[in-house]
This record gives structure tokens, sequence and C-alpha cells, in this order.
């Protein structure tokens, strides 16, 4: 399953920039609590991946290093079915000046997830 889902992120990524005309760039796959970027850029989207039982709570946060500052999101809790284990949540241009902490609040063991932004 990791690598259907590693699959499907990379064609994402590599599709993203052929539709607009400035690049993106991706956190590449994240399980868990992880500093993202540092220093500026937009948000775009993120891509999260559960168990299939267990939703799966995150927040982001404009910060380099810690979940601290400024939300970048309203807290996200990603439900899950078997049928229905990977979502995405777009996001248009959200602004970010210190960078992108991802902060899994709950969740299943080890969710899997990309940020993706653009500078």
């Amino acid at each position: 399953m990791k690598k259907v889902l590693a699959a499907i992120i990379i064609i994402l990524l590599w599709a993203v920039p052929a539709f607009g005309a400035e690049w993106s760039f991706g956190s590449g796959m994240q399980t868990g609590s992880a500093a993202i970027k540092a220093g500026p850029g937009m948000l775009k989207q993120i891509i999260v991946s559960t168990d299939g039982n267990t939703p799966v709570t995150i927040d982001l946060y404009d910060h380099a290093s810690t979940p601290s500052g400024v939300r970048l999101i309203p807290t996200w809790t990603v439900t899950t079915s078997s049928v229905d284990r990977i979502q995405t949540l777009p996001i248009d241009n959200e602004r970010f000046v210190n960078g992108i902490y991802a902060n899994i609040v709950s969740g299943a063991p080890s969710p899997g997830y990309v940020v993706i932004w653009k500078e």
C-alpha cells in the first residue's frame, strides 16, 4: 500500500507545476510531526494517508522548527474508512513567513502526509 501511495503522490507532485505558472514544492512523505520548510512561501495543499481505522488530526504552523506561532489552517481532522484512506485539503495560497511546521495532534500510528507549497 505504501508503494501505491508513494506512486500517487509522486504523480501528483509531478503534475502540479504543469497547471500553474509557478513551481510548487513538496515535503516528501512525512510520518510524524516535522519541520517542513524554513522561510517564506505560500501553502497550496496537504495530502494525508490514514490506516483506514483511526482519524488523524493535524495542525500547520508558520514556524520553521516548533509547533507554535500562527496557525496556517484551522485544525484539520481527516476522517477515514477502509475505502477512503487518502484525503486532500486544497489551500488557496495561504502565505507564511517563517516556515511550515506540521504537528500531528492525534491519529493513526504513523499517518503519512505530504505538504505542498510554492515560493
